[in-house]
């Protein structure tokens, strides 16, 4: 029997943990137990992002991890190309922590600096717009590789996770060039909104382009959520029978742990939990006013967590309850810096409630923390659109808290799920956001790419 082989193309990959990383790691970690032997290809260099090094070794044996060079085009990057010190967001958090813990003033992990001469960084800037994205740098070198691991490697499979629209690029020339099957995955609706564009009428133009050819010379495409076949349909024509649905999911042994480790906790503490970056566009001041009501006739049991980028997040979150006047929640919040994904499932696992709070914006989209709180189940407090891919897949998940508009009645509401167990979860349809569910529906689609190759 021969063995199956997939490709996966990808800047994003272990040791970051960029929320886009995990979709395609789950299917690096998971295949092999399907029978595939996977190839990874990503980036040398992570510029950007915080760093894991237990993710790696997560992985099996047998998955093989090419990487191909990257250059960012910022000053940085050009400076790090030509020898200068690692300026890399990661390296710069490691040496912050060092002279933290040595005594000395912390240094920041703001990579740019502070000492550029702004009209350099500025022209570094117009150069980088007219382009789709920050990884065209990365093309070149990634198709060189990717070909020759395809052709050392016997590989009839690729799979592209977009953003960035450079992955569309490399998987329409792979499959040109080399006859493989493409499976285009979307993580984003592009075409859809601004935010996913570069300014300017030119490097739009391009990107319309792009994914307009790639919607019709992919052999399937993926999106993870129900949205974009209706999305991608109006803009593109693209039929039901080349879109699969598939959401991403949250990693199995990860749940267990989290469980297990619940049952050794001990607290009469009722934590709500955020997670992920805090928006500057975020203006859910009546969800923070009403937990904020909660938490006085709570004894001081409600505490509020953030989990994410602390020094994003933490002014973020404190002016918008300065602005909401929720003393209670400024003396109950606590700030955590980044945490390894099996962590961050445990205090998921442990809290009462999680927050979405985007407000009446992004409607389309599955959110990266949303994955989460329905694989483990957890009722969600959110604040988003009446019509959205979020409030859908709450509901259908029986985890869903939307508040109305009302203080008093919503605070009575928080009172009522705070206080005692969820009794409304469709615990069959959460399993649907289980990485073995992710994994295995990828598989049925890769399986029946192969059925199709004439090699």
């Amino acid at each position: 029997m021969k063995i199956k082989k997939v490709l996966l193309v990808t800047p994003y990959f272990a040791p970051q943990t960029h929320a886009a990383m995990f979709r395609v790691y789950k299917l690096a970690r998971y295949l092999p137990k399907l029978g595939y032997q996977v190839h990874v290809l990503t980036v040398d260099t992570n510029y950007l992002y915080n760093e894991d090094d237990s993710l790696l070794k997560q992985l099996p044996e047998g998955v093989v991890i090419h990487t191909a060079k990257y250059t960012e085009p910022t000053l940085r990057g050009l400076k790090m190309k030509l020898g200068g010190e690692d300026r890399t967001f990661a390296a710069l958090k490691r040496k912050a922590a060092d002279d933290s813990a040595q005594g000395n003033a912390p240094s920041s992990p703001n990579p740019m600096g502070s000492s550029h001469k702004r009209g350099l960084v500025q022209r570094l800037k117009l150069w980088m717009a007219n382009r789709p994205d920050r990884y065209w740098t990365w093309y070149k070198h990634a198709l060189a590789k990717a070909t020759s691991v395809i052709q050392t490697h016997n590989i009839d499979v690729v799979y592209t996770t977009t953003a960035p629209y450079t992955t569309l690029r490399l998987g329409m020339a792979l499959q040109s060039e080399l006859g493989v099957k493409w499976v285009a995955d979307y993580r984003d609706p592009l075409g859809y909104s601004e935010r996913f564009s570069q300014p300017g009428a030119k490097v739009q133009a391009e990107e319309k382009r792009i994914v307009k050819a790639a919607m019709r010379k992919a052999d399937h495409v993926v999106g993870l959520a129900r949205s974009y076949e209706y999305i991608f349909s109006d803009l593109y024509q693209l039929s039901s029978n080349r879109f699969t649905f598939i959401p991403t999911g949250a990693d199995d042994a990860y749940i267990e742990a989290a469980h297990a480790k619940l049952a050794e906790r001990s607290t009469t503490d009722i934590t709500v939990l955020f997670v992920g970056e805090f928006l500057d566009e975020y203006d859910s001041n009546h969800v923070f006013r009403a937990l904020d009501q909660a938490g006085l006739q709570l004894d001081g049991r409600l505490k509020l967590k953030v989990i994410g980028r602390r020094e994003v997040n933490q002014h973020r979150v404190e002016r918008l309850l300065n602005s909401a006047c929720c003393d209670y929640l400024k003396l109950h919040c606590e700030f955590i810096d980044h945490i390894p994904q099996a962590q961050l499932y445990e205090e998921i696992a442990a809290a009462q409630a999680c927050l979405l709070i985007p407000g009446n914006s992004l409607w389309w989209t599955n959110f990266a923390k949303l994955v989460d709180y329905i694989a483990l189940q957890k009722t969600v407090i959110a604040d988003v659109p009446l019509i959205s891919e979020a409030r859908l897949e709450l509901t259908k998940a029986g985890l869903g808290v939307f508040l109305g508009g009302d203080l008093i009645e919503d605070t009575t509401e928080l009172l009522k799920i705070l206080e005692r167990p969820n009794q409304r979860v469709n615990k069959n349809y959460c399993q649907l956001y289980l990485a073995s569910s992710q994994v295995a529906a990828f598989a049925k689609v890769f399986d029946q790419q192969l059925e199709h190759v004439g090699r």
